[in-house]
């Protein structure tokens, strides 16, 4: 009745508004819809308190409030001339809206009577009424809707388009995972505590469906969260796309290496056997200087530790890496049938750097593709050469049709001396100095791979989150799962930096042989006194052995890919659907049951 009331009222108002401007009397009809206004609004707040109990009429209500809090908010901004700000407000309000719904549209989906679907339901509202769950998810809102506004201004397109993109996903993935740890941790401790949980578990709800309910809980408002912040990233990012860019390039680069998915590919020599000759002929002369380090003459080359062995090839990388002056390397990109098919050109990224001063900071270079000399206006100098700036990525476009019929393409670069000027040697990273990119697809499915990762992720924190809270207090819990969690998040670069910590037998040797040498090797330095290096060994003892039960969420971060517009390959999508989403959540929920289940938490007494 009161909303039927109310939308006659907003009807009747504008409709005599609308005749009486029809018949030419503005004034009055301003009159008329501004009284219908007064009287709605009246009307409104008066159904909201006499019936705010009734459950639409509160969420109406509550649209109503943040509606007329936002316009407040953006009438201050614009008093103040913070044009920029009032942007902001509208887009974490729209998420806010998009949120509401959402958690409405879930709690409709999970209102058919399964006990697993009920835990899941109160957990979500308890998830709300959470002061903490709440921050973090007001957070993300904010931080995305504010983040284009204070990047540099002054900065080219592309470069503002890609620190948004990275900052805002490394946000959304950093705040949802605290907030994940924290409601899984907090709602399943506080249960116990304060009692609760006896009776829940002394309905017709065993623990499984228990924790399996509460899991399923937090992982649809990870999976309503990230698709808000996908729409707000999504939105804010074409924003920025429509902003002036500095020049024609600019705007170019924004288009064709933001904007897009590319497949990347790695130079390759075009000879196989020239890298592992390379390898022979650096590991015979280390074995010459340093025999008990490296091994004899007659040992095989894979009797060399796994950090010498690292070594040995990053030198062999960085001397291929390498042209001296008056030389020239040739480096083969093969698996390109694809890019053939289609009409965009090809781009070959390079970073040149001299190991020594350059002429006016420019790099001198001959580039031929297939045999061909490349020729670009405006970087190409009468002589054929590309003057190019030192010590920065360069990027330039290749025809399509330069493929091959093996689908490959010859890049040679050759080291010149312009002018009579010797120039020093020319050196590439070996990690991403040369490479050949080409498009395979859009922004937007780049972005939902991305997000699909980030929702694995969140899912074995969730179950992780839940297990050690079934065991755990608060606090300890919360140190426990936050190491878990910065351990996987940086266990590349803890396995790359324990490789030189400390001496370790070789993976070449028999499990049994290994024992053997690390007995050998502690009583070795108790002897000798060296209690410093044995504190060191048993340190990497320790922290390998936690990395061995700990997922690795570095080699499954899309961020760096899709804000260079690089593709984020089906097989890492497939990798965290398998190991994070799959084997770890598995592997945690398991543990956190066996130990849930052999709890005294509740009995029914008859």
């Amino acid at each position: 009745m009161w909303l039927i009331v109310l939308l006659a009222l907003v009807g009747l108002t504008e409709g005599i508004g609308l005749l009486l401007t029809a018949q030419g009397s503005g004034p009055v009809a301003d009159v008329i819809r501004s009284i219908g206004r007064i009287i709605g609004n009246a009307w409104v707040i008066y159904g909201l308190i006499v019936w705010r109990e009734v459950p639409w009429v509160r969420r109406f209500g509550v649209i109503l409030l943040g509606t007329a809090a936002a316009q407040l908010l953006a009438l201050v901004f614009w008093a103040m001339g913070w044009t920029d700000m009032i942007i902001a407000l509208a887009g974490a309000y729209a998420m806010a809206l998009i949120f509401y719904a959402g958690l409405w549209l879930i709690r409709i989906l999970l209102s058919p009577g399964v006990a697993m679907f009920g835990v899941a339901r109160t957990l979500i509202d308890e998830a709300i009424r959470m002061k903490v769950a709440l921050v973090f998810i007001v957070g993300v809102a904010i931080l995305i809707a504010v983040f284009p506004f204070i990047i540099d201004q002054e900065d080219f397109l592309k470069y503002r388009i890609t620190s948004f993109l990275t900052w805002s996903l490394m946000a959304t993935s950093a705040l949802l995972s605290l907030m994940t740890l924290f409601l899984a941790i907090g709602t399943i401790t506080k249960e116990q505590t304060q009692r609760q949980i006896f009776l829940t578990l002394t309905k017709p709800v065993n623990r499984a469906e228990y924790l399996a309910g509460k899991w399923l809980g937090i992982t649809l408002i990870n999976l309503l969260l990230l698709a808000v912040a996908g729409a707000g990233i999504y939105a804010f990012t074409m924003l920025l796309a429509a902003q002036p860019a500095r020049d024609n390039a600019d705007r170019l680069a924004v288009q064709s290496q933001v904007l897009v998915s590319r497949q990347w590919v790695e130079p390759t020599p075009p000879n196989p056997d020239e890298l592992r000759q390379m390898y022979v002929d650096l590991l015979d002369r280390a074995r010459d200087e340093d025999p008990e380090r490296y091994g004899g003459p007659d040992d095989p080359p894979d009797r060399v530790s796994p950090a010498d062995r690292a070594d040995l090839q990053q030198k062999v990388m960085l001397k291929w890496f390498s042209i001296p002056n008056q030389s020239s390397k040739i480096y083969r990109f093969s698996g390109l049938e694809d890019a053939k098919q289609f009409p965009q050109p090809l781009q070959l990224r390079f970073k040149p750097k001299l190991a020594g001063s350059s002429i006016e900071g420019f790099v001198y270079l001959r580039l031929r593709i297939n045999g061909r000399n490349y020729y670009k206006p405006g970087i190409t100098t009468a002589q054929g050469l590309l003057k190019l700036a030192e010590n920065n990525f360069h990027v330039l476009d290749i025809d399509p049709r330069d493929i091959d019929e093996a689908g490959g393409l010859t890049i040679e670069i050759t080291n010149p001396t312009p002018g009579g000027v010797r120039q020093p040697v020319l050196n590439f990273n070996p990690k991403d100095g040369v490479e050949l990119l080409y498009r395979v697809g859009g922004f937007e499915e780049n972005l939902v791979r991305t997000l699909g990762v980030i929702l694995m992720r969140l899912m074995f924190l969730a179950m992780l989150g839940l297990a050690a809270g079934a065991y755990l207090s608060f606090p300890v819990a919360s140190l426990v799962c936050m190491l878990i969690y910065f351990t996987a998040a940086s266990n590349a670069y803890l396995a790359e930096s324990l490789q030189h910590y400390a001496a370790f037998p070789k993976d070449s040797l028999p499990f049994f042989e290994k024992i053997l040498w690390l007995i050998a090797r502690v009583f070795n330095l108790i002897s000798e006194g060296k209690y410093y290096d044995l504190f060191k060994m048993l340190i990497k003892m320790i922290a390998s052995g936690f990395m061995l039960i700990t997922p690795s969420f570095g080699e499954l971060n899309p961020t760096p890919l899709v804000s260079d517009g690089r593709l984020v390959p089906a097989d890492m999508v497939a990798r965290a659907v398998v190991w994070s989403g799959g084997v770890w959540t598995g592997l945690a929920g398991l543990i956190g049951w066996l130990i849930f289940r052999s709890r005294e938490l509740a009995r029914v007494t008859v």
